[in-house]
């Protein structure tokens, strides 16, 4: 590998480092506001601009955007990723990957 390839690989690296500082940081920022409280305005204020005004139980849209949200989110329950994974971790084992299975 030539010097300008090594300084361009460690310039990228670099780069790559501090963007994920940069959003890690920004993440715990914002989770902080979470914590203490400090979002409760603007998320009640988000949650009903997807309400009926009359109603704020009754979200607006069709039924079936409902039902296509509710799924999507079933797609992150503890049972559907702890199969998930269970298939990953098979797939490697039988691949010889080992390692991989166990990390």
């Amino acid at each position: 590998m030539e010097r300008s390839e090594r300084r361009g690989l460690s310039q990228g690296l670099i780069i790559t480092v501090v963007a994920i500082a940069v959003l890690l940081g920004g993440f715990g920022l914002i989770a902080d506001e979470v914590i203490e409280g400090n979002t409760l305005t603007f998320d009640d204020a988000v949650i009903a601009m997807f309400r009926e005004p009359g109603n704020p139980a009754d979200p607006l849209g069709p039924v079936w955007v409902q039902e296509a949200v509710r799924d999507i989110t079933g797609l992150g329950s503890f049972s559907v990723l702890g199969l998930l994974v269970a298939a990953v971790v098979i797939y490697f084992v039988m691949d010889g990957k080992r390692r991989e299975a166990a990390f």
